[in-house]
């Protein structure tokens, strides 16, 4: 399955052939990322009011929509942890921050002005760790 923004919202379609499934009509979506268990979507959004970028999780099959970032605590390009139980993500300037998936705890990991992320598993002995 291959999700994409355009103008009119997000999309989702079935290679090789398909066509394209109206998600949700969010104008200006943006980084978009599957959970591990591809229940949900993560994607940057902002409205014209407010310069800030707010990480988004869209529902793929109830459609609901929630924001686990709040103004106070903005963030942008989103990528979840091995397990979906968290999100990595940039703040302000870069900073790399997580938070559960449901938006609490979020915590400041590194300050820099980082510009990309991703989040893997750790194999030792056999057993992926995280």
């Amino acid at each position: 399955m291959i999700a994409f923004a355009a103008d009119e919202g997000i999309y989702r379609v079935r290679p090789p052939f398909g066509d394209p499934e109206r998600l949700s009509g969010d104008e200006g979506a943006e980084q978009l990322a599957w959970s591990p268990d591809g229940t949900k979507i993560a994607f940057d959004h902002s409205e014209e009011a407010s310069p800030q970028m707010e990480i988004v999780l869209l529902d793929v099959v109830t459609r609901k929509q929630i924001g686990p970032t709040r103004r106070a605590q903005s963030g942008f390009a989103a990528t979840w942890s091995p397990d979906g139980q968290q999100l990595a993500f940039l703040h302000g300037a870069g900073e790399l921050w997580t938070m559960n998936a449901d938006g609490k705890y979020p915590r400041r990991l590194a300050k820099n002005d980082f510009a990309s992320l991703s989040w893997g598993a750790t194999f030792r002995a056999g057993r992926a760790r995280w």
